[in-house]
């Protein structure tokens, strides 16, 4: 994953029903190989479309060097503004990296639920 670029890792295309409620779920691994002294920090966004609905920020340093692999997840609703084709993608943007050699995103999972009424 490039420092500063937006990557997406997960996406999921389909129709949706304007005000109808969906549960996004999802879940992935990010795994690094740092050298000593390092330091890493990343966000996840989940966008509608090109609307940004959430956002969560991970941080992590630590001393020692090797493999550091970090399992993440989280659940999201989101009121459907129109009935449309749309695709929701979970990216990720690499903010800070020190000592980090490689960052790879694993264990990819995007579920979507439509609540109906």
């Amino acid at each position: 994953m490039p420092l500063n670029t937006e990557v997406t890792v997960a996406s999921v295309t389909q129709n949706v029903l304007m005000n109808r409620q969906l549960k996004i779920d999802y879940a992935l691994a990010v795994e690094i190989g740092t050298a000593v002294d390092w330091s890493f920090a990343f966000e996840m966004r989940l966008y509608r479309d090109t609307t940004l609905i959430d956002t969560r920020i991970f941080n992590r340093s630590s001393q020692q060097a090797g493999t550091q692999r970090f399992p993440l997840a989280s659940t999201q609703i989101d009121i459907v503004p129109a009935t449309a084709t749309s695709t929701y993608s979970l990216r990720i943007i690499v903010i800070t990296s020190k000592s980090v050699n490689t960052a790879t995103a694993n264990n990819r999972d995007l579920n979507i639920i439509t609540i109906t009424p």
